[in-house]
């Protein structure tokens, strides 16, 4: 898999991917992905090789800096590392953490800038049933330590996040559960992303797997959810990917799953 991280500026969007040479690469496109750049290696500026970006989508900052992350290196669950280009993705330099430039024992990063300036990042991991976050209050330079939002629980699955500019707002979406992949929930969060307080089932007890949030231009009152989930007579959690508007407003109280998945007749 390329496992591509995108973001978009305009109508220019840069793409960062694995090669199969184990090096990351970007591609740029100026007119929405019609036409491709050749591909840049990535790699020889910041010194990372089998590092998978994303997957999802990068960050572009009020300031106008571009960043990415990535997981891997030589395994599953080695750590988290972010990249950032303050040239509009010409040079990139690595984010610098408390352990150097890695985030230790995360997988599969989310990025999401807060309405202070600071940059958060959401991971997946294999300790607990919770995200694990660390926060940049310098915009992506540096990380500080790991924590785990008690707020979010993870059945150690990919997951999405998501700022509304206009109003500071924190969407995050993934599977609603400890155990299992299932019950697709979107929650927000109305304080930079200290607390969830309100959630929207998107598929109540339906199979759910990765997802992708996003703004959508023309439509002021919903973000977009792009997610994996079941189908009829296919077995697992990603057999078809759906796409659906979810209202930014809602107001229905946080649920925590405790409950196992039923069996399929029920």
């Amino acid at each position: 898999s390329a496992n591509p991280m995108v973001v978009s500026l305009g109508a220019r969007v840069l793409v960062n991917y694995l090669a199969k040479h184990g090096s990351i690469m970007q591609i740029e496109s100026s007119d929405l992905g019609a036409t491709w750049s050749t591909p840049t290696n990535i790699s020889l500026q910041i010194g990372l090789t089998r590092v998978l970006p994303g997957p999802g989508r990068g960050l572009v900052t009020r300031s106008g800096r571009i960043l990415f992350a990535g997981h891997g290196g030589n395994g599953k669950y080695v750590g988290v590392q972010v990249w950032y280009s303050d040239d509009d993705g010409v040079t990139y330099t690595l984010a610098r953490t408390e352990n150097g430039t890695r985030l230790p024992l995360m997988d599969e990063p989310a990025l999401v800038e807060l309405a202070d300036g600071s940059v958060l990042i959401n991971m997946r991991n294999h300790q607990v049933k919770l995200r694990a976050i660390a926060r940049s209050p310098d915009g992506g330079t540096s990380f500080g330590a790991i924590s785990f939002d008690e707020g979010l629980i993870d059945s150690s699955c990919q997951a999405s996040i998501l700022g509304d500019r206009d109003t500071g707002a924190v969407y995050f979406a993934n599977p609603n559960s400890t155990n299992t992949r299932w019950r697709m929930t979107v929650k927000r969060s109305d304080d930079g992303a200290v607390t969830w307080p309100h959630q929207y089932a998107v598929n109540g007890f339906g199979q759910a797997a990765y997802s992708s949030l996003s703004e959508l231009p023309q439509d002021n009152d919903h973000i977009g959810l792009l997610y994996e989930t079941g189908r009829f007579l296919c077995i697992g959690s990603s057999c078809q990917i759906v796409f659906v508007a979810v209202p930014k407003n809602f107001e229905q109280p946080a649920v925590t799953d405790t409950m196992t998945q039923p069996t399929l007749g029920m």
